[in-house]
């Protein structure tokens, strides 16, 4: 049964397409609080493809001058060195006149993962090791140096050695376009000391399947990716990082170029962790107390997408009480007074094993700073927050909010703690403004250092708060708005609750659907598992994924397709997003049914960028269903959307053949499918998200 002589539903929308006019979106449900105030994404994103250049080829052996090679290498040559030797810096990469890059690499290049795999210590034999002697960094870089790519290469310092910096690119902001691809960057194993280990102190920066490891020390912080001085883009994606301080921190430091914010920063499919051998009280304790503070800090940073990465092991062993995650403005040193925490995305994200969650600072409480504001926290999972009590800190507190937090969307996350679900400290009075709490899955309540119960936190410490369709176990009922749920703590409401790590809502729970905007309560399990699959293994998900069908309408996923079941209106959303640069594509494998695949934001099944196949074509359709081109399509064919760079294009086996004169907004995208047609299948689709 075709979709156009379906009559049975949404008839007054199936009259437009008989009369010919302008199609409108399906209908869609809006978000309870359309007042709330989103983050921007970042505008840029930094391209980190592998693509060797083609010059020429110079070969350092074993006990060869490797700075005499990057003083003669010309954009567009390669640098090879030997796997296994060893060589001593430090090494300054020089300003070169040019637009192509120069690469430097292993000579078993070839032996290493594949781009989008990451690198592990166990292939350490396998790269040229480059030292830092003490005292100095192994790499550093000239004013105005750019286009470096180092590709399998491991750097630590010397034997012994401690320096403030391993490796140091930039020269007060002067240099660009650096890439660590492969990469085994790490502390000394016997005596650590070393603070940072990559300052990404310039513009354009990619950490990408890298290993950053062991950076520790008894009295100082440590950190592994530091960014005080550059400007951006960063992308930082498919590493594993570790350090006792932070796995990465932006800011912390008063830069050194006046109104100077970081901005731009993508976050995506990382593993943060520490090894608990630092941990006083635990049983594998080495001996030795190191300065132990949280996994991810932003403290100057605009613009930023920290996405399906898994977060864990945190706990107070400093002057920081044990959140994981802290978003605090700070003007470091009192001279950088422009210093900026807003536009942040943090989604699909797991956070587990910590005594605390997420923190947040409205203003530098001992210098001037600029408030922290627009914070979306939605669709994540956080359990066992509450471990590792016994070394004290704001044991199992979820969120935090300080002193005049403005504009946070807290929504759809899935969390189990063992303390208050939300508390406001309070020192200056200066409330937290425009939070908006909705579709949470939680223990507790709302607290306040202000307030005797849930009810007054609420509207002292977060006034007109929008606070709705929650699920908060063992909560006080009385003390909330109408609609949300306080079940008893011994509910089982995830299936986790029996064993397992599986955060969907049970079978025939009354919170699927009861959310306000008709989905589940809690994150969308299939989205978090899909962005998170490959922070363990290494895997980059920015690599084209098969389609994880979700919000599944009168269709069938079956391995990988979707086929329709017999209602008119059916189809599905991807649970993964794209949210810069990306694709969704697809093989045409009936060119004679009546099928759309599109991207679009929101819940409806009909994005703003489509490709519709019928009748052996294939039609560009935007702006309410306006056709704006069409080609022949034939089984076999592939069809592309790709957000470039701002733009969107339409592909036709790999070759634009239409391009969109509306950019892309409302980021993230999803793909979506629709199936008009009785049988209408769309097989084989991937997506790709590099931003």
């Amino acid at each position: 049964m075709s979709f156009r002589t379906c009559v049975r539903i949404l008839g007054a929308w199936l009259t437009l397409i008989a009369t010919a006019l302008p199609i409108p979106p399906l209908p869609y449900v809006p978000f309870a609080a359309q007042a709330q105030v989103l983050p921007a994404l970042p505008q840029a994103f930094v391209d980190s493809t592998y693509a060797p250049p083609s010059g020429n080829h110079i070969n350092v052996p074993s006990g060869g001058n490797f700075q005499a090679a990057l003083n003669a290498a010309q954009p567009g040559d390669t640098i090879t060195l030997a796997a296994g030797a060893t060589y001593t810096g430090p090494f300054t990469l020089p300003a070169k006149s040019g637009a192509g890059w120069i690469y430097i690499q292993s000579s078993a290049l070839s032996s290493l993962p594949a781009p989008g795999t990451r690198v592990s210590p166990a292939q350490a034999g396998l790269m040229p090791k480059l030292l830092g002697p003490g005292n100095s960094n192994a790499i550093r870089t000239d004013s105005q140096a750019h286009n470096y790519r180092f590709v399998g290469i491991e750097v630590s310092p010397s034997p012994g050695a401690q320096q403030h910096t391993l490796i140091y690119l930039g020269a007060s902001g002067g240099a660009w376009n650096f890439t660590f691809d492969r990469c085994y960057i790490h502390g000394d194993p016997s005596t650590g000391g070393t603070l940072w280990g990559l300052q990404a102190d310039a513009g354009s920066v990619a950490v990408i399947d890298s290993y950053l490891a062991n950076f520790r020390d008894t009295i100082w912080e440590t950190t592994a990716i530091k960014v005080t001085n550059g400007t951006g883009p960063f992308k930082i994606a498919n590493n594993y990082i570790e350090a006792a301080g932070q796995s990465v921190m932006f800011g912390g430091q008063d830069p050194s170029i006046p109104n100077l914010v970081p901005a731009d920063i993508e976050v995506r499919g990382n593993y943060m962790t520490k090894r608990l051998s630092w941990r006083e009280f635990d049983p594998s304790f080495a001996g030795t107390l190191v300065t132990v503070k949280e996994v991810f800090e932003l403290k100057n940073a605009r613009r930023v997408l920290i996405d399906g990465n898994i977060f864990e092991n945190n706990w107070k062993q400093a002057d920081q009480d044990g959140f994981a995650i802290v978003f605090t403005p700070r003007n470091q040193n009192g001279g950088a007074p422009w210093s900026d925490v807003r536009d942040v995305t943090f989604t699909h994200n797991i956070v587990r094993h910590t005594t605390a969650g997420i923190h947040m600072l409205g203003w530098d409480n001992n210098n001037s700073s600029q408030q922290l504001q627009r914070v979306l926290v939605q669709n994540n999972v956080l359990y066992d927050i509450g471990a590792f009590a016994n070394n004290g800190g704001s044991v199992g507190r979820l969120y935090q909010q300080y002193d005049g937090v403005a504009n946070t969307t807290i929504d759809h996350n899935t969390a189990f703690q063992s303390g208050d679900l939300l508390h406001a400290v309070v020192h200056t009075g200066v409330p937290n403004t425009g939070l908006v709490f909705t579709n949470n899955i939680g223990d507790g309540d709302v607290t306040s250092d202000i307030a005797p119960d849930p009810a007054s936190a609420l509207s002292r410490s977060f006034p007109g708060a929008v606070f709705t369709a929650n699920v908060l176990l063992d909560g006080t009922a009385s003390a909330y708005p109408p609609g949300n749920f306080f079940p008893p703590g011994s509910t089982p409401v995830v299936n986790a609750f029996y064993g397992g790590d599986d955060y969907h809502l049970v079978p025939g729970s009354p919170y699927k659907g009861a959310g306000t905007d008709g989905r589940d309560i809690g994150a969308d399990i299939d989205a978090v598992n899909a962005a998170t699959a490959g922070a363990l293994p290494g895997v980059s998900v920015l690599s084209p994924q098969p389609v994880v069908w979700t919000d599944i309408v009168n269709a069938l996923a079956v391995g990988d397709a979707l086929e329709q079941t017999g209602e008119c209106l059916s189809g599905g959303l991807s649970a993964q997003q794209i949210a810069g640069n990306g694709y969704v594509e697809f093989p045409v494998s009936d060119p004679t049914g009546d099928y759309v695949v599109s991207l679009g934001g929101g819940a409806d099944l009909m994005g703003n960028w489509a490709v519709h196949i019928a009748g052996f074509t294939a039609e560009v359709r935007e702006d309410n269903w306006t056709l704006k081109a069409h080609t022949p399509a034939a089984a076999g064919d592939v069809f592309r959307i790709a957000v470039t760079n701002g733009q969107v294009q339409y592909m036709k086996n790999r070759v634009v053949f239409y391009v969109s004169g509306t950019p892309p907004q409302g980021l993230p995208l999803t793909a979506k499918a629709t199936l008009w047609s009785f049988g209408a299948t769309v097989r084989n689709a991937v997506i790709m998200s590099d931003g």
